[in-house]
């Protein structure tokens, strides 16, 4: 299958930076890498605010963003960003957020969870859960509205979106959507074809993901489905009334869903345009 063009004129600029596999070298490389490559101009937004949300015991700073000055009653997306549990952050992912801001209509809270290999499982996840378990009692103090809440993530922060819409399943904490992008949801590649057929070739490779699983989630954590949310087995009958976690459609090669509602991994996005989205009421 041919890339999208703005996805294969991505990978073609990345093969030209010369940078060396991530899985070939250290991660102060892989980060100052990361770091310096280009990134698309931010959307312009009337509420960029900075916080920290103080937590079951943590204090984790996040921003906020809406594309209204005076934020009330909004809906709220907790965002997770990507880059393998080890590279990006919230200014890395500013773009994104923003965008993401500007087409829903939403309150985007963007998460500055600890970052592995400093900080292994489970301190991203245990970050990412207090944020959205604060703001289903607090969202309205920022201007969300505390009954509707998602979590959103791309490629490692859909990791974390899954992991903690499990979570909530299992805890009772109502979530209206989960948006996994791209989602990191398993540690095994055989089961799926395009880890396989795209394993080279297209910057991201699979041994890079094998680099990137090895320095996050510790052997000990591999069957906790926080962690792997592939291990996640379904909810009793008698529980599914309840808390409601389903995927959101991404935009993947491989629709694949498990027992568990989670979107299996898949590849291919489109960059670089401004797709159109519903706003989130």
């Amino acid at each position: 299958m041919p890339l999208d063009s703005d996805v294969a004129e991505l990978v073609r600029a990345l093969a030209e930076t010369g940078a060396p596999a991530m899985s070939e070298g250290t991660v102060a490389e892989a980060r100052r890498n990361y770091d310096a490559a280009p990134r698309p101009a931010p959307d312009p937004l009337p509420h960029v605010v900075d916080r920290v949300i103080e937590s079951d015991g943590l204090s984790v700073p996040v921003r906020c963003y809406a594309p209204v000055a005076d934020p009330r009653d909004l809906s709220v997306i907790v965002f997770f960003h990507g880059g393998g549990w080890v590279l990006s952050s919230v200014d890395g992912h500013d773009p994104t957020a923003r965008r993401l801001a500007l087409m829903t209509g939403a309150l985007v809270v963007s998460v500055e969870y600890r970052l592995a290999p400093e900080h292994p499982f489970p301190a991203a996840h245990d970050d990412c859960w207090a944020v959205t378990e604060w703001l289903s009692r607090e969202a309205a103090s920022i201007g969300g509205d505390p009954n509707r809440i998602a979590v959103a993530g791309d490629s490692a922060g859909g990791n974390l979106a899954a992991g903690v819409a499990v979570r909530a399943r299992d805890e009772g904490l109502a979530l209206r959507h989960q948006c996994l992008i791209y989602p990191c949801v398993d540690t095994e590649q055989d089961p799926y074809p395009s880890m396989t057929e795209n394993s080279e070739g297209y910057f991201l490779t699979a041994a890079d993901m094998v680099w990137f699983w090895d320095r996050y989630v510790p052997d000990q954590h591999r069957g906790d489905p926080r962690a792997v949310p592939a291990r996640t087995p379904p909810p009793p009958r008698s529980s599914r009334p309840g808390t409601r976690s389903r995927a959101a459609p991404t935009c993947t090669r491989e629709r694949r869903s498990d027992r568990s509602g989670v979107m299996s991994p898949g590849g291919g996005s489109s960059l670089g345009r401004r797709p159109r989205a519903r706003r989130w009421r």
